[in-house]
């Protein structure tokens, strides 16, 4: 802001008040300007200028607030784009494509090895050797071909993401 200086007279001037110096000096603009005054013991506000459009330009209010604003300020189309992100799932999906990056390069009876370490109890291990009997029809992993070992590491990583789904993440 720019001070607004008055000459009192004698080489003196002194300080009247500011003036908004938006031309340069701001990363931003007003988007209501008014000229304050007073008369009959009442404040009044004169509109130079309202991006809003709530009051012509020249309008003369009485006792003018933000709540004379506030409707229009605060509506839903002034707020811009929302973007609404769920960071947790966010972290979920990469360490689970990160997983399956690291995974991937592992041979196959390291996944289901690694797999295995993340199920919890001895229930669990055992419904996974059903599920793979059922896929595959064999009895042993390394019986395998490399086709039933592609259906296998594609059940992992569905299950991988259920998994990650029902742990909480840390922050």
């Amino acid at each position: 802001a720019s001070d607004v200086m008055k000459d009192a007279g004698g080489g003196v001037r002194v300080k009247t008040g500011e003036k908004p110096d938006m031309a340069k000096k701001a990363p931003f603009d007003y988007d209501v300007v008014l000229r304050l005054f007073t008369r009959d013991n009442k404040y009044f506000g004169v509109v130079e200028k309202d991006r809003t459009d709530t009051y012509a330009r020249g309008a003369e209010i009485e006792n003018p607030s933000y709540a004379n604003w506030a409707k229009r300020l605060e509506a839903d189309d002034n707020k811009g784009n929302v973007i609404v992100k769920d960071f947790s799932k966010d972290k979920k999906k990469a360490k689970v494509a990160y997983e399956e990056s690291i995974t991937s390069e592992m041979p196959f009876e390291d996944q289901v090895a690694d797999f295995l370490s993340l199920l919890e109890g001895q229930d669990k291990k055992q419904e996974f050797a059903t599920k793979v009997k059922e896929m595959t029809g064999s009895k042993t992993l390394s019986a395998l071909t490399k086709e039933q070992q592609n259906k296998v590491i594609k059940y992992i990583n569905e299950q991988k993401v259920k998994i990650l789904d029902e742990t909480p993440v840390a922050a």
